[in-house]
């Protein structure tokens, strides 16, 4: 092949020639011709066929040699099928034997005493070679995209810059359902749209950008609906000016039923994963019903039965005593309504919800010592803060009730004479009331379920308790707009926070 070594074209030469000092004079002339020449001289056909091979650029031959001449190399070569220019270089030849040679396939003859010429000759034949070799590329190019396109499962059509259909592949008219493509051709690409408006949109926008991607409904020549994904492009030729319009379509109809089903299936399975859930709270409801109604029930029983059998029996103080006994479980009970009405009134937004503007330091402080004063165990209950004053709305029943969960769960879950901390600081966006204990803690596989109504740890043993006052505090907080969180360890404590921001 052709090389450029300092501004000389580099080429090989194949020399069928008898006479030495022709050949050298042919060399000299190529040379100085501009060439750097590598070259062989052959003489007889053995010996052309030999040296015959793909990697000469040029072959020069003499028309008539002893016993071998030019138009028996020049069938040889083409019976190789080598694609080298042959020129003719001979010392007499009539007009008719230069016609025939041209005819058989020679790129060019001329006469030894004219070789001057020989270097236009020879740049003229190789530059033809390579337009030659170029156009076969382009040409096997052509043969490549035409091929891929006509055997694509996609559709494929192409049409003018007016939309005008100039060309579709098979995979389009078996999508469409045409039978030729005589029944498109010279159609509108954009009757393809089945509404007028969205088809009127793609024409626009395609003035305005080269390629436009989304999905459309169409329909068959049968009337048969599909759902389609479209790229449509305005192709550009090498100096990017718009020369036709390509147009693809996916048929996704298919794709889209699963779709469609996988959707219908996640939310039959999500409306199936509420009912458990639903009867998984039933159920717990259930069991607590039946433990913690029938436990102070039960102690009720007992001491009324003993009033009402044994009174005679009975000093005063002993009566007092029972009666006391059932007044307190009487007021569990009472208790455990209302925590039950509240979370259904909270989780339904039938709450009764009153917020207004308060200073929260003496509502956090009055809170904490009616808890203290209230509680039958040894805890200590500790009280902190660093504001003065803190006036933002919230509702003080709602919010008493959640911090007094809060420290009920602290008091019930932590040993008796523990410390339980409650801390109130303040931002100039956020309030922050913390509970902290050295209690029991919350396992790791119950964290995530811990605000669910009825469901308790399983860490907590006999200790009684219905699972509703961290809902509770939950609803509440959300009620205010704020967020409660927790840390906790196992056998280390817990700390709950609530968080209400200032313009809540």
């Amino acid at each position: 092949m052709m090389k450029v070594r300092d501004m000389k074209t580099a080429i090989q030469v194949l020399l069928l020639e008898d006479n030495h000092d022709d050949a050298d004079l042919l060399i000299a002339e190529l040379v100085s011709s501009g060439f750097d020449v590598e070259w062989k001289r052959v003489e007889t056909e053995a010996a052309f066929l030999a040296r015959l091979s793909p990697d000469w650029d040029i072959i020069l031959a003499d028309y008539t040699l002893p016993q071998f001449n030019a138009s028996k190399a020049l069938k040889h070569l083409q019976d190789k099928g080598y694609d080298i220019p042959f020129i003719v270089v001979t010392g007499t030849i009539s007009e008719e034997i230069a016609v025939t040679i041209m005819r058989e396939g020679a790129a060019d003859y001329l006469l030894k005493d004219r070789l001057p010429r020989l270097g236009e000759a020879v740049r003229h034949a190789l530059s033809e070679r390579q337009i030659r070799f170029e156009k076969q590329l382009a040409e096997r190019e052509l043969r490549v995209m035409d091929w891929a396109i006509h055997s694509s499962i996609n559709a494929v059509a192409m049409a003018d810059l007016e939309g005008q259909i100039n060309f579709v592949n098979q995979a389009f008219l078996d999508l469409w359902g045409y039978d030729s493509y005589g029944q498109i051709h010279g159609g509108s690409l954009f009757m393809l749209w089945e509404k007028e408006d969205e088809a009127h949109h793609i024409q626009k926008t395609l003035h305005k950008r080269q390629n436009l991607q989304s999905e459309m409904l169409a329909k068959k020549r049968n009337n048969t609906s599909m759902a389609l994904q479209f790229s449509v492009s305005t192709v550009l030729d090498e100096h990017r000016q718009p020369i036709c319009i390509m147009a693809m379509f996916i048929d996704i109809t298919e794709a889209k039923k699963v779709a469609a089903a996988q959707r219908e299936a996640e939310i039959l399975r999500i409306q199936l994963e509420k009912e458990k859930e639903l009867r998984d709270l039933k159920s717990r409801f259930m069991s607590m019903v039946v433990h913690d109604f029938r436990n102070p029930l039960a102690v009720m029983q007992l001491q009324l039965d003993a009033l009402i059998h044994y009174a005679d029996r009975l000093d005063q103080s002993t009566k007092e005593d029972r009666l006391n006994l059932a007044l307190n479980q009487i007021q569990h009970l009472n208790n455990l309504m209302n925590d039950v009405l509240a979370i259904g009134q909270l989780e339904s937004n039938d709450a009764r919800f009153h917020p207004k503007a308060h200073d929260l330091i003496p509502f956090c402080k009055q809170a904490v010592d009616v808890f203290r004063e209230s509680i039958g165990t040894n805890h200590i209950i500790q009280y902190e803060t660093a504001s003065t004053a803190l006036s933002l709305p919230f509702d003080r029943q709602l919010l008493r009730r959640a911090v007094t969960n809060l420290l009920s769960n602290a008091v019930k879950y932590s040993p008796d004479g523990s410390t339980v901390h409650v801390t109130l600081k303040n931002t100039p966006d956020y309030v922050t009331i913390a509970v902290t204990d050295k209690g029991i803690g919350i396992p790791d596989d119950d964290q995530k379920r811990l605000f669910d109504a009825f469901h308790r740890a399983g860490n907590v043993g006999a200790v009684a308790g219905t699972g509703l006052g961290l809902a509770i505090v939950k609803q509440v907080v959300e009620l205010h707009g704020g967020t409660i969180s927790f840390s906790s360890e196992v056998g280390k404590g817990s700390t709950f926070t609530i968080k209400i921001p200032v313009s809540s």
